[in-house]
């Protein structure tokens, strides 16, 4: 097995000589009696927590609570052992399984996993590497290894606490923007109100904010919307017209359109098929 550092990792990805084989790739939401392991892979194993619920990994004497927005790339060869963290919670978890090797010998990092909490634009990247986004032939297999590279490079800078992209906002500012944005979840968008929570002009900010997490403020909020809404239904009796009304929508038609393509399904139905 040769151990790398993961610079080293992305600058193999397209050498001639490296291999990379999708195993299985996809999107899951799991409930209470879901359970994973305890098993050992010669995978690499990539995860994003979309939430609403939590999961916990259990590693031999190690265990870690992965939270809603949390990106986890565990290496080959390390015992795993996956559950929810409150079975009342599901978790929807998208995952991608991989393997790479050079000349017949498998490709690892030293470190048994690279863990980055408050991630999702690691998760949209992470999407981006499902079948249903990438072409087909040989221009899908590149554009497979190009993304991947790039995902690892934004998840080291993640796990090092550095912006995700040059330019972008840097821990402190990161979290102070996610705190406002979470306390505002409902009502109109204020993109001056957002600029003004880390003292930048808006125009400045919405380049920031995409660097930093991949999509554009209004995105970002709707997604966080819905993800709320994920939960209310889970967790209440609340009807879905009061759920969407309570996030600010007027239009019932508008917010099912906008739960569907961010959970892929219905409120209605991802409501009955969870209970």
């Amino acid at each position: 097995m040769l151990i790398c550092r993961e610079q080293d990792l992305v600058a193999r990805l397209l050498r001639p000589e490296v291999r990379l084989s999708v195993a299985t790739v996809g999107r899951v939401l799991v409930g209470a009696t879901w359970k994973v392991g305890p098993r050992t892979l010669p995978h690499h194993m990539m995860y994003y927590i979309a939430g609403p619920g939590a999961v916990r990994l259990r590693s031999g004497p190690r265990e870690i609570l992965l939270s809603p927005e949390t990106f986890l790339w565990i290496q080959p060869n390390v015992p795993q052992y996956f559950e929810l963290a409150d079975t009342d919670h599901p978790a929807e978890i998208v995952f991608f399984r991989f393997i790479l090797n050079a000349s017949g010998r498998p490709l690892r990092l030293r470190a048994p996993w690279l863990l980055c909490p408050l991630a999702q634009d690691l998760g949209r990247w992470l999407e981006e590497l499902l079948p249903t986004h990438l072409p087909s032939g040989k221009m899908g297999a590149l554009t497979l290894r190009c993304l991947l590279g790039a995902l690892i490079g934004r998840a080291t800078e993640h796990a090092r606490g550095a912006a995700v992209a040059p330019g972008g906002f840097f821990r402190q500012r990161k979290e102070a923007v996610l705190a406002y944005l979470h306390t505002n979840l409902s009502g109109r968008f204020n993109l001056r109100m957002a600029a003004q929570q880390v003292e930048l002009n808006p125009d400045y900010f919405s380049r920031q904010f995409r660097k930093t997490f991949g999509v554009p403020p209004q995105v970002w909020m709707t997604r966080a919307r819905i993800q709320h809404a994920a939960t209310q239904l889970l967790e209440t009796d609340m009807r879905v017209k009061q759920i969407a009304s309570e996030l600010g929508y007027e239009d019932l038609y508008f917010f099912s359109r906008q739960f569907k393509r961010v959970m892929g399904r219905s409120p209605r139905k991802y409501r009955e098929t969870v209970q």
